[in-house]
């Protein structure tokens, strides 16, 4: 569940661009680049499909609310792991700057723990409060520990 706002914000970014030409949130600038070839854009499409099925497999399986601990833990050897073995330049996760662009007002150090805390505050608490909240109401019974 840790991808279901950033697959959401990434669709709605995509789908703007597309339909008016302005990317409202930026990061999907690439899926117009023609120096991309094509097929190699179209794998990214799997952003779109990847929020419908997260919430039937939550609908069909189960929410553990314990889980948001487990997926920080895991973000952040991740994070620390690409930070210290990722070029800059590549910038996977964000462990850089932000949509690609280095960020050069922060050390990296202080920049990296900065990141490490924006991933479980920013997308994986709203995340989490949503499918609580919204598990209570419609199906309790779907809601572990």
């Amino acid at each position: 569940m840790a991808v279901l706002i950033i697959d959401v914000l990434w669709s709605i970014d995509v789908a703007s661009a597309f339909l008016t030409g302005t990317h409202i949130i930026g990061g999907t600038e690439y899926m117009f680049d023609p120096a991309i070839p094509v097929h190699i854009r179209l794998m990214s499409l799997f952003h779109v499909f990847t929020p419908p099925l997260l919430i039937y497999a939550v609908l069909r399986l189960g929410y553990d609310r314990r889980g948001i601990l487990l997926q920080s833990g895991l973000t952040w050897i991740v994070l620390l792991l690409t930070f210290l073995y990722t070029e800059p330049v590549r910038d996977i996760n964000w462990v850089f700057g932000l949509f690609g662009k280095q960020q050069s007002f922060l050390d990296p150090w202080i920049y990296l723990v900065f990141t490490m805390l924006g991933y479980p505050l920013i997308i994986y608490l709203p995340t989490h409060g949503f499918l609580t909240l919204g598990l209570k109401r419609l199906k309790p019974e779907l809601l572990r520990p």
